[in-house]
């Protein structure tokens, strides 16, 4: 329904994919603030990122096979008339 969305993991350095929480070249600050971006729009449902500082701070929460990427799910918008 166009309603979830997958972002790859950012690097430091500005790359991005190919990577999973633990690695060293993952950059948590980056996924930090888009998480932080993501939360803060109206829509926002719900993120998942199994990034233990990121779900501690209530950025997202935990889902199986989500280490090497940010899911994350809107709600529908309102149709106006």
């Amino acid at each position: 329904t166009g309603m979830m969305f997958d972002l790859l993991l950012p690097k430091k350095g500005g790359e991005f994919g190919g990577i999973n929480v633990n690695s060293n070249e993952y950059d948590r600050q980056a996924a930090r603030a888009m998480l932080m971006a993501i939360n803060n729009h109206p829509l926002f449902k719900v993120a998942y990122c199994n990034d233990d500082d990121l779900i501690n701070e209530d950025l997202c929460g935990f889902a199986s096979g989500h280490d090497n990427h940010i899911h994350f799910q809107i709600s529908p918008p309102t149709r106006r008339q």
